[in-house]
């Protein structure tokens, strides 16, 4: 069965009789470089295995002119990977999608950039597809650039995520989503925040005084100074956040000592329970103003981490809800997190 044909390449389901071809490509070094990896090369029971026997999957043979040069695949990302990829229910439908081409002499020909703007444009268009999502290892910055010239980008970093020839992988979350989205999943970072910081106002303000401002041991912070960490946190990201949406080049951050930064503001003696919540909201209202400003283009620059990584705005602002989030589970117990994200 065809799924598409656009510009000589085609796309079909696999069939029985593609497993010889299979085995081929994936007992080429060249092409388990990149694949599955070189120290693992797949025999006929492995192809059976790993292509026949997983129903969620559909699999597919990639065509030009008629002739099989590689293999692709797409499917609905169960919950269990929205949650690692970090996405809830209410995103959509998201698919991912892996593929090769298992013939050499069709690489650096512009295949694989065809061959991957006909597969989003069939699932954002035949499947309705919200968002499609990617995970390449870091290191293969040709394919990546495949990717990016077609629409897709940089959203976080996944550490360790890939097991590839001996050792776990740095890979890349990248994201497609149509343009008239794009800007509504902008939108819901500054909607989130806002969000977050009524409902967490709210439950800051019914604690006792007593219980917020005790300290569980001589080293630990009590929830007053873990609010006035917070307001450290967001006073070193808003300037990550200017910085980067009014830098035309990646933007180098600084860390900071979070420890001294506490004891330094003097956070549990110097404040009220009062002026220490009022100064993290009002901060926090100033970061969401910040976001409202940020278009796709913004979101997608990148940035160099403090200890030398590599990510995007959209993963940092990401990172920097659920470093909040993180917190307000030691504050509150894990239940009130929870029902924040529920939007309830």
């Amino acid at each position: 069965m065809i799924l598409w044909s656009k510009h000589g390449i085609r796309v079909r389901k696999l069939e029985e009789g593609d497993a010889d071809r299979l085995v081929q490509w994936l007992s080429d070094p060249r092409v388990l470089e990149y694949y599955e990896g070189r120290d693992r090369p797949h025999d006929m029971a492995m192809v059976q295995e790993h292509f026949y026997r997983e129903r969620q999957i559909e699999a597919c043979i990639i065509q030009l002119d008629d002739r099989d040069i590689g293999y692709i695949q797409y499917y609905p990302v169960d919950p269990e990977e929205r949650e690692v990829y970090g996405y809830g229910e209410g995103d959509g439908r998201i698919f991912g999608m892996d593929q090769f081409i298992g013939e050499p002499d069709c690489w650096n020909r512009g295949i694989g950039t065809k061959l991957i703007q006909g597969m989003v444009s069939y699932l954002t268009n035949t499947l309705q597809a919200d968002t499609i999502v990617m995970d390449p290892q870091t290191w293969n910055t040709r394919a990546l650039r495949v990717y990016e010239k077609c629409g897709f980008r940089k959203i976080r970093l996944l550490e360790k995520r890939e097991w590839h020839e001996g050792e776990y992988r740095d890979c890349w979350l990248i994201e497609y989503s149509p343009a008239d989205r794009e800007e509504k999943q902008m939108n819901r970072y500054s909607q989130t925040l806002n969000h977050l910081v009524g409902y967490f106002e709210s439950e800051l303000k019914a604690l006792p005084v007593e219980e917020f401002r005790q300290k569980p041991g001589p080293a630990k912070w009590s929830k007053q100074e873990i609010v006035g960490h917070l307001c450290d946190s967001a006073v070193n990201n808003h300037l990550r956040f200017v910085k980067i949406k009014l830098s035309a080049h990646p933007v180098s951050l600084e860390g900071y000592d979070q420890e001294r930064w506490v004891d330094l503001h003097g956070y549990q003696e110097q404040y009220t329970k009062p002026d220490i919540i009022m100064l993290w909201v009002m901060l926090n209202r100033q970061i969401a103003h910040v976001l409202d400003t940020l278009t796709v283009e913004d979101y997608g620059k990148a940035c160099i981490l403090p200890g030398g990584g590599e990510a995007t705005l959209d993963w940092l602002v990401s990172d920097y809800l659920e470093h909040m989030r993180h917190h307000f589970r030691q504050i509150l117990g894990p239940e009130p997190v929870e029902r924040a994200k529920a939007g309830k």
